[in-house]
């Protein structure tokens, strides 16, 4: 019998005393959705990931993980250019989630349309 628990590798039920913790970081946990996805739905588009965007998001992770896990107090300020590499991140992201899956870019206008129409609380 095999167990398996999201961490590590199966085990046998006799040796699952030792487990170890599973983390695909994100950029990589990116590229894998988005391979997954193309290969899945038979497509042959890709997200570019030679250009600045990828870059852009790449750094953007970096800068995620240091305000959310900070070694010091100025780990957690965050520079104008952090916020311009950050829209720059979530356009590359757009982007390639769009050219993947045009009909989502659809959709999330329209979610967007709505979310601006409704009324503030």
């Amino acid at each position: 019998m095999v167990f398996t628990s999201g961490r590590g590798r199966g085990k046998s039920l006799s040796r699952i005393s030792r487990l170890r913790s599973f983390f695909l970081p994100t950029a990589k946990n990116v590229r894998f959705v988005f391979a997954l996805f193309a290969r899945v739905r038979g497509l042959s588009a890709q997200a570019d990931y030679s250009g600045h965007g990828w870059r852009a998001f790449r750094e953007a992770v970096e800068i995620r993980n240091r305000i959310t896990h900070p070694k010091a107090s100025v780990d957690l300020s965050v520079s104008s250019s952090d916020l311009k590499l950050t829209e720059q991140a979530y356009a590359w992201f757009l982007d390639a989630t769009f050219a993947l899956n045009p009909e989502g870019q659809e959709e999330i206008s329209e979610l967007l349309d709505a979310a601006r129409q409704m009324p503030p609380t």
